[in-house]
């Protein structure tokens, strides 16, 4: 898969916290990506969207509040 995202999945207390993500991309492309929540009172996603070069990651940090 040329994609991977580390760890895949989020678990915060409902006290608040953050947990951060590495979006991996192992293709020979840049790629976009743009992560979307339904809970936008609670949660909160930074960088919501943006672009990683090729063989590159990116962090993505995902915070309750």
């Amino acid at each position: 898969m040329p994609q991977s995202v580390t760890p895949a999945e989020v678990h915060l207390s409902a006290a608040g916290g953050q947990s951060l993500h590495l979006i991996n991309n192992n293709s020979d492309q840049r790629m976009m990506f743009k992560v979307k929540i339904s809970n936008t009172d609670d949660y909160r996603v930074s960088p919501a969207f943006g672009f990683v070069d090729a063989s590159g990651q990116a962090q993505v940090e995902v915070t309750r509040r």
